[in-house]
C-alpha cells in the first residue's frame, strides 16, 4: 500500500474550514490537515482527509477541556463538508428559531444550530410545525417555566395565520393544534417521540398541561370552576399511569414502559373549545418487568411506592392489612440492587398517587382492589417451586414464609384453594 500526501483534492485544500463527522460529537467544525492519496495493492486508489476539532468552541464542553489535545481524524470524503459561511445565518453562533430558515440545509448546519442552542438554554427548535426538544435535565430554565404561559395563550387564534411570535415550545405544538381544531372544527393529533431519556413523558404532560389551561382561558366565569376541575382531573392520570407503567433503567429513572394513546374531547362554545374530559388507551405493557429486571434497574414505580408509603392510611389500611415489609425483602424488587432512586421519595409519590385516584373519582374499594392486587403479586412472586419430575412441579413448602404467602393471595385476589392452586403449578 502507497501513500502520497497532497495538498488539495477535488475542491478542498489543506487548511480549509470544514464541518466534519466527528466519531464521537457527530458534525463540527474543523480544520484540513492532511489530504492523502492511498492506493492498495489491488491497484484500488482512494483518498483518505485528515482533520481536526476547533478545540476553542465553547459549544462543545467535550473538546475544548483539553485545547493543547489535537487529533486527527481519517476520514472519507462523505465525512466532510465545505463551510458555506454566506449560509451560516447569518454569523457563526446566530440560530434561527426554525430550522426551515436555513439558507442551506445539511446535518452539520443543522446539529450546530441546535447545539448552540441548547448551550444557550434554549432547547426547543422548530422543523416547520414540528418541535425538536433536547432534555436539559433541569426544570428551572427561565424561558419555560409556567410564569411563560400567559404569553402564549395569549396569542390566541392569531397563530393560524402567522407564526408564533414566541421562543418554540411544546406549547406552541399545543396552542396550534388547539386553535386549528377550534377553527376547521376537526380533530388534531400530536405526536411525542423519541428514544428512552428523551423526554416524552414529561413532554407529554407539558402539552396536556397547555391544553388545558389555554381551553380554560376561553370559558365564562360560571363554567370557569368545571372546566379547571375537569383539566385537573385529566392531568392528575399522569402520576397514575407512571405508578403503574413507569420504571427505573439504567438510561432514564421514570421511563415509560408502555405506549400511550390518549384522546382529549372539547365541547364547543362561541370563544373556543372548552375540555369535557379524556380517554387512555395503554399498549404494549413490558409486563416481563413485573418480574424481573436488569442490574440497576427497578420493577414498576408502584411497588416501590406501596412497600414505602407511611402515611396514616398506609399504615392503618394497606401495609399491615397486606403483611409486606421492605423493597429489599422481595426478589423481584431487589433483584436490580437499585430499589432507592436518588432525589425520589416513594412514600410521597405513593400519597400523590392516592390523592390523584381519589380525585379522579375512583372510591375507596376501588382504590384497595387496585393495592390489593399490588400486593398479591409480590406475595406470588415470593413463591418459590420445586421440579417432581420433566412434567411436574410442585410449591417448595420448606421456602421462608411460603404458607403466608399463599394465605394473602388467596385472601387478596379472592381465590380458593382448588382455583388458585390449578393456576399455580398447572395452566400454563
Amino acid at each position: 500500500m502507497a501513500e502520497v500526501s497532497v495538498t488539495s483534492h477535488d475542491g478542498y485544500c489543506v487548511g480549509d474550514a470544514v464541518y466534519f463527522n466527528h466519531p464521537t460529537e457527530c458534525w463540527i467544525r474543523g480544520t484540513l490537515n492532511i489530504i492523502k492519496r492511498v492506493t492498495k495493492r489491488d491497484g484500488f486508489t482512494h483518498i483518505l482527509y485528515g482533520c481536526s476539532a476547533v478545540t476553542s468552541d465553547r459549544y462543545l464542553p467535550s473538546l475544548s477541556e483539553t485545547p493543547s489535545l489535537v487529533h486527527v481524524y481519517p476520514l472519507k470524503k462523505q465525512d466532510i463538508h465545505h463551510i458555506i459561511e454566506s449560509c451560516v445565518e447569518p454569523t457563526e453562533h446566530t440560530t434561527l428559531n426554525d430550522l426551515l430558515e436555513l439558507s442551506y440545509l445539511h446535518d452539520a448546519t443543522l446539529l450546530e444550530q441546535v447545539r448552540v442552542r441548547y448551550y444557550e438554554n434554549l432547547i426547543y427548535t422548530h422543523i416547520g410545525p414540528i418541535a425538536l426538544a433536547l432534555n436539559p435535565y433541569d426544570y428551572t430554565l427561565p424561558n419555560y417555566t409556567d410564569d411563560n404561559m400567559p404569553k402564549y395563550v395569549m396569542e390566541g387564534s392569531k397563530v393560524i395565520v402567522a407564526p408564533s411570535k414566541n421562543l418554540p415550545h411544546a406549547w406552541t405544538v399545543a396552542h396550534y393544534s388547539y386553535w386549528r381544531m377550534c377553527t376547521d372544527g376537526l380533530n388534531q393529533s400530536i405526536t411525542v417521540s423519541g428514544e428512552s431519556g428523551a423526554g416524552k413523558t414529561e413532554t407529554a404532560k407539558i402539552v396536556l398541561k397547555y391544553i388545558g389551561v389555554v381551553s380554560t382561558a376561553q370559558c365564562g366565569s360560571q363554567e370557569k370552576s368545571g372546566a379547571e376541575e375537569i383539566t385537573k382531573k385529566v392531568n392528575l392520570t399522569s402520576p397514575i399511569l407512571e405508578a403503574f407503567g413507569n420504571a427505573k433503567t439504567r438510561r432514564n429513572d421514570n421511563s415509560s414502559r408502555f405506549g400511550k394513546f390518549m384522546k382529549v374531547f372539547f365541547r364547543q362554545s362561541p370563544t373556543g373549545g372548552v375540555m369535557t374530559g379524556a380517554s387512555i388507551k395503554v399498549y404494549l405493557l413490558e409486563r416481563s418487568r413485573v418480574v424481573t429486571h436488569g442490574k440497576g434497574e427497578r420493577g414498576y414505580h408502584s411497588f416501590y411506592q406501596l412497600l414505602a408509603s407511611n402515611g396514616e392510611a398506609a399504615k392503618h389500611h394497606r401495609l399491615s392489612h397486606l403483611q409486606l415489609t421492605r423493597a429489599e425483602d422481595y426478589r423481584c424488587t431487589a433483584v436490580g440492587n437499585a430499589t432507592i432512586i436518588e432525589g425520589v421519595n416513594d412514600a410521597d409519590d405513593f400519597e400523590e398517587v392516592m390523592r390523584a385516584m381519589e380525585f379522579v373519582g375512583m372510591s375507596e374499594a376501588e382504590c384497595n382492589a387496585v393495592w390489593n392486587t399490588v400486593g398479591a403479586v409480590l406475595h406470588l412472586l415470593s413463591l418459590q417451586f420445586k421440579a417432581l419430575n420433566d412434567d411436574e412441579c410442585c410449591i417448595d413448602i420448606n421456602a421462608q414464609n411460603v404458607e403466608m404467602h399463599l394465605r394473602m393471595v388467596k385472601e387478596l385476589l379472592g381465590l380458593p384453594d382448588d382455583v388458585l392452586f390449578k393456576e399455580l403449578v398447572t395452566t400454563t
